[in-house]
């Protein structure tokens, strides 16, 4: 058969991750301080602006691509900051 291909597999990524970020929103990169601003803090009258605090998580994703057109990906992560410690999610992409 011509144009037919059977794979034995589904192409599959298994991915054990951890990662680690800080958000801000102050531009003065000279300090290095990291300070982020909070609008609903000033409006309650506190001083808007806090230390950012790095956010941690880890966990395991599998990533299916459909027919070289969609990426379908599935994650449990653990968030260690929150109260609710585990998510599980499901994205779509494109697969280009």
């Amino acid at each position: 058969m011509l144009g037919v291909s059977i794979l034995k597999y589904v192409p599959t990524d298994l991915v054990l991750f951890a990662d680690a970020g800080v958000a801000w929103t102050d531009e003065n990169f000279d300090s290095g301080a990291l300070r982020t601003s909070i609008p609903s803090l000033r409006s309650r009258g506190v001083s808007g602006q806090v230390t950012a605090k790095p956010v941690t998580s880890a966990g395991i994703s599998a990533r299916v691509n459909l027919l070289g057109a969609i990426v379908f990906e599935m994650f449990y992560a653990r968030t260690f900051q929150r109260t609710k410690p585990w998510d599980f999610g499901v994205i779509l992409r494109p697969g280009w």
